[in-house]
């Protein structure tokens, strides 16, 4: 067992009896990658951190709830409760009437200049179903492995793959499409 995987089961095991140091520990561990997967989502940096926040407290609420089986159900974990904060952002935005679309991209700390043009990246993500952009979110954005994105889909990792596999392909058709 890894050094790194020992201090991730130490310290999801400290924070179920309510040592604070562990769940300061583990959000500095965690956060980035849960705040690159929030960002996209919402309208901008401060409602992701509200939306981080919330994940957070859920987290600390659901301790008791949670097991160590390894690291990727921590991630899996962490996305469930992160999906769930933003359904609950976007129903409550709908709710007071302040959008009437999905809101647009924001980059946020995100090196993408590798897979070519952002914008073009961007206006092909939009075109995708929210699966494939949910899992290419997960795997490019939050650096996710496809272990990880399987607990956190609750689906096979052969299935997440393939899953990827065809995202990618649908994304390359989309912006062959546009002359990008």
């Amino acid at each position: 067992m890894s050094q790194d995987t020992e201090r991730f089961r130490s310290l999801v095991e400290r924070l179920k009896s309510g040592d604070e140091v562990a769940f300061k520990e583990l959000y500095e561990s965690l956060s980035g990658r849960v705040f690159s997967y929030i960002i996209p989502r919402v309208g901008g940096r401060e409602e992701a951190l509200d939306v981080l926040q919330d994940v957070f407290l859920d987290l600390w609420s659901a301790r008791l709830r949670f097991s160590y089986v390894n690291d990727a159900s921590v991630w899996g974990f962490i996305f469930l409760i992160a999906r769930r904060k933003l359904a609950e952002h976007y129903g409550k935005r709908r709710r007071d009437s302040e959008i009437s679309e999905l809101p647009q991209e924001d980059r946020y700390d995100m090196d993408i200049n590798a897979l070519g043009d952002v914008h073009a990246i961007e206006l092909g993500m939009k075109e995708l179903s929210e699966k494939d952009r949910d899992v290419l979110t997960l795997r490019y954005w939050s650096g996710l492995s496809f272990g990880e994105i399987a607990e956190a889909n609750r689906k096979t990792e052969t299935a997440v793959r393939v899953h990827h596999h065809r995202a990618l392909a649908k994304l390359e058709t989309i912006l062959k499409n546009h002359g990008n």
